[in-house]
């Protein structure tokens, strides 16, 4: 699997992320504001389930540590959780009649960038910012995630760290000896290939590997070619309908063999 810009406790924020899109909030009570609930409930979801991590308050406006943008005109942020050792910033849209386009993620990624911009230390961290929907994103929105190392989640939509993981599952299993098809097994194998090249192609995006800390003052940006993020939206979307018909083939078996 290839190198990413991600520690494990970016993986556990990511892997939260997506289970509170996917399993918690389908089945939970809405309220009467605008959103439903949503946000006030990923908040408390995040309290509850982010076991050893700082949350932000309500209507964050210091990016969770009191601290001010470049621009000195301080944006609300959804939620911050933190480490450590990594920073993750949530950016969460609740729609019931619009999905995600390119403008809400490149200004969700202004944000991040105007706080960047005045506060270099925070780059000594991982940074992790994910956008996180309750519906969809169209293919811009999803294509200006993946150029701009911004990880894309709703249902049944995975990031590609959650995938790189499931995969690594999926061939702990068949270490373990799991009974599937040689079908399955070449399925499985397709998919963390095509899983591997994703992060390949999109490796110089990531926060991380973008923006660095030169100095307390200072920080520096890194030019690579811009990714096939079309192309790479397309992918992930096909990766994740694999990973999500795989995970189900392996569950059903590995309960029918216990």
């Amino acid at each position: 699997m290839a190198e990413a810009a991600w520690s494990s406790d970016g993986l556990e924020f990511l892997r939260h992320c997506y289970r509170f899109v996917d399993l918690t909030w389908p089945h939970s009570p809405r309220d009467e504001s605008s959103d439903q609930g949503f946000e006030a409930q990923f908040r408390a979801e995040s309290i509850r389930e982010l076991r050893g991590w700082t949350v932000s308050q309500h209507r964050e406006m210091g990016f969770g540590i009191d601290v001010e943008p470049a621009s000195g005109a301080p944006h609300e942020v959804d939620l911050i959780a933190s480490t450590e050792r990594v920073t993750g910033i949530a950016e969460l849209k609740k729609r019931e009649d619009q999905v995600v386009g390119k403008n809400d993620v490149i200004v969700f990624f202004a944000k991040l960038v105007d706080y960047l911009c005045h506060n270099p230390f925070l780059l000594l961290k991982d940074v992790c910012p994910v956008f996180l929907t309750s519906l969809s994103f169209d293919m811009s929105g999803l294509a200006a995630c993946l150029g701009l190392g911004i990880h894309p989640v709703s249902p049944k939509l995975r990031p590609l760290p959650y995938l790189a993981w499931s995969c690594q599952l999926i061939a702990s299993e068949l270490d373990y000896g799991v009974v599937v098809t040689q079908s399955e097994k070449d399925a499985a194998e397709d998919l963390t290939n095509r899983v591997t090249t994703l992060l390949e192609d999109l490796d110089n995006t990531w926060v991380g590997h973008r923006f660095i800390q030169q100095s307390e003052t200072q920080i520096g940006v890194i030019a690579a070619d811009p990714p096939l993020v079309q192309t790479a939206a397309r992918e992930l979307l096909a990766v994740n309908a694999m990973a999500t018909e795989l995970i189900g083939i392996f569950k059903s078996k590995k309960q029918a063999a216990s």
